[in-house]
C-alpha cells in the first residue's frame, strides 16, 4: 500500500529531496549548508541561506499542490482532472485567425484555381475555332476503313437503284462516313417527285442503307386549264408530276375538276372521285381499277364513270362513293352471269346508281 501511495506522489517526493530535503522530510539546517560551504565567507553563507529559504517556500507550494490546496483553488478536483479539464477547453477553443501571410496565400491559390478553371472552360472553345475537329476530320476521312463500300435501297419499286444512287451524290469507295450529312442527302433524293419520303442511316464503318417511300400514281389529272396537261395525282388527290410523252400512262383520268367554280364543291367533288378510286384499287374481278378508263366530274360536282370495254357512261351522282361502289359491282356480276351478258352490256346506253332511292336503272339501246 505504501508503495502504491509513493508511486502516485513520487515526483513531489523527488522534488523536495532536490531543493533540500532530508529523505526523511526535515529540512538541511543553515548551518549545514554553511558548513559544506566551506571557507567562502559571510556572503557564501547568506546565498546559501537565502537559496534554502526559497527552496523551503517552493517545497512548501509544491506539497500544497499534493495535500490539497490545489483542490480547494479549483472546486475540489485533484490536480489530474484539473490538467484533463485544461486540455478540453484548450481543445474546444476557437482556432485564432490566419496570419497576414497565409490569408495572402490562399488568395493567390484561389486565382490559380479559378484560372485552371476558366482554361477548362475555354479549351474546347479555342480547339473548335483554331480549326482542331477539320483537322481531324480531314484525316479520318481519308482513311479507307470509313469509306462507304455499301449503298444499300428499299422500298422502291417505280424506280431503278442506280438512279437513286446518283442522286444520292455518294461515291462508293471515296465518300466517307465520317462528316456524312444524312438529311442532306435525303433532301437530294426528295427533289426527285417520285419519292415522298427517305430515310437514311449510317452503318459504321461503312455501310448506308435507304428506305424510301414513293409517290404512286392513283389517277392522272386532266388540267383542262394548261393546254390539256396530264399531271400524275397521288392517293391524297395531290399532283406531283407532269406526264411525259414515254412516261407511264395506264391510269385512270378525271377529267372536269376545272370546270367546278366553287374551289370547295371541286375538292369535295376530287375527294369522292379519289375514294371510288381506292376503292377499285381492290382488285374486284367484276371492277378492278384497271378497267376504269375515266372518271368525269360535271359543273355541279357530280361523278360519271366510264370503263375501258364498254362505252356507256355510269352516273354516280354525288356522295356515298364506297358503297355505289359495291353495288355497281353487284350489277355487273349480274350482267356478267347472264349466257349473253357481253352482249347485253354492249347494248347497255348508260347505267343510273340514283335512278331511285334503292334502285338502279341499266338502260339498253332496244328499250328506246
Amino acid at each position: 500500500m505504501r508503495r502504491t501511495a509513493n508511486s502516485k506522489r513520487g515526483i513531489f517526493s523527488w522534488l523536495r529531496g532536490l531543493i533540500g530535503r532530508r529523505p526523511g522530510g526535515s529540512p538541511y539546517p543553515s548551518q549545514e549548508v554553511q558548513r559544506h560551504s566551506g571557507k567562502r565567507g559571510t556572503a557564501t553563507a547568506t546565498v546559501a541561506a537565502a537559496f534554502t529559504s526559497s527552496s523551503r517556500n517552493t517545497a512548501n507550494r509544491a506539497n500544497a499542490l499534493y495535500t490539497g490546496s490545489f483542490k480547494s483553488s479549483t472546486g475540489g478536483m485533484g490536480l489530474w482532472a484539473a490538467i484533463g479539464r485544461f486540455r478540453q477547453r484548450r481543445r474546444s477553443r476557437p482556432e485564432s485567425g490566419p496570419l497576414p501571410g497565409s490569408v495572402s496565400a490562399a488568395r493567390r491559390f484561389a486565382w490559380f484555381r479559378l484560372m485552371v478553371v476558366i482554361l477548362l472552360v475555354l479549351s474546347p472553345v479555342l480547339f473548335v475555332t483554331l480549326g482542331g475537329v477539320e483537322r481531324i476530320q480531314r484525316g479520318l476521312q481519308a482513311v479507307a476503313f470509313f469509306q462507304i463500300t455499301d449503298l444499300q435501297f428499299s422500298g422502291n419499286s417505280l424506280l431503278r437503284a442506280d438512279e437513286l444512287r446518283q442522286q444520292t451524290g455518294v461515291t462508293l469507295h471515296r465518300t466517307s462516313m465520317i462528316g456524312l450529312d444524312p438529311e442532306a442527302i435525303a433532301a437530294r433524293l426528295l427533289a426527285n417527285p417520285w419519292l415522298a419520303e427517305v430515310s437514311v442511316e449510317r452503318d459504321f464503318p461503312s455501310s448506308l442503307r435507304i428506305s424510301v417511300v414513293e409517290n404512286r400514281p392513283i389517277a392522272l389529272l386532266h388540267a383542262d386549264g394548261n393546254g390539256g396537261e396530264l399531271v400524275y395525282l397521288d392517293g391524297h388527290g395531290t399532283p406531283f408530276l407532269a406526264v411525259t410523252p414515254e412516261a407511264d400512262v395506264d391510269y385512270p383520268v378525271i377529267t372536269g375538276v376545272t370546270a367546278i367554280v366553287d374551289p370547295q364543291q371541286r375538292q369535295e367533288a376530287l375527294r369522292e372521285a379519289l375514294q371510288f378510286l381506292r376503292r377499285a384499287q381492290g382488285n374486284n374481278p367484276h371492277l378492278p381499277a384497271q378497267a376504269i378508263s375515266e372518271l368525269h366530274l360535271g359543273g355541279d360536282g357530280s361523278l360519271v364513270v366510264y370503263l375501258v370495254e364498254y362505252p356507256f357512261p355510269i352516273f354516280l351522282g354525288t356522295g356515298e362513293m364506297s358503297r355505289k361502289y359495291s353495288r355497281l359491282v353487284e350489277v355487273l356480276k349480274e350482267l356478267y352471269k347472264k349466257r349473253d351478258g357481253r352482249e347485253l352490256l354492249s347494248r347497255v346506253r348508260y347505267i343510273d346508281m340514283e335512278y331511285l332511292q334503292d334502285k338502279v336503272l341499266v338502260a339498253q339501246s332496244d328499250s328506246g
